[in-house]
């Protein structure tokens, strides 16, 4: 009976926009009024907003668990979600769970600590504590050392390896206490490395690309940055792509040359061309034919290449930024992914724009609410449309305010619904500049 009132309350608030700070608020309350928290309480509680008093209810639940852990802890959940909403709160649960792991070492050495700020995604403790951007104060730092110290996880063990890769990101003072114990759980992390004995043992035994491209950009060494690009065998990878310190290096050259030969994924063309071209070892006008021919209503990344061909075009003759330009026109009109980005591109570079006000409202909604790149293009969009195309953009701000004044939901879940909301409200506050 419980878990039906608690859905009934949930299932209401995610139809309805107007009921939802009341029921909320309910919720959280009565989520957490018996003596115990189940497991099915506290996934909802992370299914709501976090309003304050969501937040208290999260913090008033994780000590009152009782239920089965499968993937993600209490405590550690709790700690992730306070964290991230800036709430000082966040380390008592640390706290707890690490003590928990102190206290219980035969169970520990077999259980990772998993956090969850929602039911769907989970990640190791320290990962989800540094992706929050937090440092704990002195008593955490020293809890967590010890943990490090004296704990012997069995098998494959993310938890406490990801504590000493958070470590890594404190300030030195907190760090030096647990240097030795960070280095035995994270011994290819070169952060840890005290001497030049120390580097060279690690490129000994690093053999994963992701160890190699933290090893090259802490010594920012060429034959590091080698060792990393060797290590990707052929396959592009973003960071060697991005960050590889010499831009015409014959090898870093045959690789966007190989990866250009051999891959079929669009978005990995597109990089080996801008690649080539930027080292020289490649003409603006040999790669110019190739992007543009990537920009096509099939390409689900078009974006990409039309960015980069962006980059190009006052480097190429009128006749060819204008072959661009048609090409960005069939794909604002036609495309299913990336065509207000696209349309960005073909407007800077002088276009017209193809489509009815209608037609280019209901787009720019679909950009601004599907898009898993975000708002920002469909935003920029609205800002060079807002004086080009009035009739559309009138169109757009009377379309976006009845979503936003609507009570139903954009999306399932009312997090997701409040996000898609926001991007709403960014783009109307940008036509309502004009």
């Amino acid at each position: 009976m419980r878990e039906w009132v608690a859905h009934g309350l949930l299932d209401a608030a995610e139809r309805s926009r107007s009921i939802t700070p009341a029921v909320v608020s309910r919720l959280a309350e009565f989520l957490t009024s018996g003596e115990e928290v189940g497991e099915y309480d506290f996934d909802l509680l992370l299914r709501l907003p976090r309003t304050p008093e969501v937040l208290d209810a999260i913090d008033l639940a994780a000590p009152r668990f009782d239920g089965e852990i499968l993937l993600s802890q209490p405590h550690p959940s709790a700690a992730l979600v306070l964290a991230k909403a800036g709430d000082p709160r966040w380390e008592r649960h640390a706290e707890t769970a690490i003590r928990w792991a102190l206290e219980h070492r035969d169970e520990a050495e077999d259980t990772e600590l998993y956090a969850s700020e929602d039911t769907d995604v989970h990640s190791p403790l320290g990962t989800a504590l540094a992706e929050a951007g937090v440092v704990p104060g002195r008593e955490l730092a020293t809890l967590i050392g010890e943990a490090l110290e004296v704990l012997d996880p069995q098998g494959e063990e993310f938890t406490w390896w990801s504590m000493a890769r958070w470590a890594a990101t404190w300030p030195a003072e907190l760090q030096e206490p647990l240097r030795a114990a960070a280095t035995r759980r994270d011994p290819l992390n070169p952060h840890w490395a005290d001497s030049q004995a120390d580097l060279q043992r690690i490129r000994d035994e690093a053999e994963d690309t992701r160890d190699l491209i933290a090893l090259a950009r802490h010594t920012g060494l060429l034959d590091d940055w080698l060792a990393a690009l060797a290590a990707t065998e052929g396959r592009h990878h973003e960071d060697v792509d991005e960050q590889f310190p010499e831009r015409d290096h014959p090898r870093l050259v045959a690789w966007w040359q190989g990866i250009l030969t051999d891959s079929d994924h669009e978005q990995e063309q597109v990089a080996a061309l801008k690649g080539l071209v930027e080292a020289g070892a490649m003409s603006v006008a040999e790669g110019w034919d190739r992007v543009v021919g990537l920009v096509t209503p099939e390409n689900h990344l078009v974006g990409d290449a039309a960015r980069v061909a962006s980059e190009w075009s006052d480097r190429v003759d009128d006749t060819a930024r204008a072959g661009l330009v048609e090409r960005l026109a069939t794909v604002v009109a036609e495309a299913q992914y990336d065509r207000a980005e696209c349309g960005a591109v073909m407007l800077r570079l002088g276009g017209q724009w193809p489509l009815s006000p209608e037609d280019t409202a209901t787009m720019v909604i679909r950009d601004l609410l599907t898009n898993h790149k975000g708002p920002d293009h469909a935003v920029a969009l609205c800002g060079l449309l807002r004086d080009q195309e009035p009739e559309a953009m009138e169109q757009l701000r009377t379309r976006m305010r009845s979503l936003l004044d609507d009570d139903r939901r954009l999306a399932p879940s009312i997090r997701e619904d409040e996000a898609k909301q926001a991007a709403l409200r960014r783009c109307l506050g940008v036509l309502e500049q004009g």
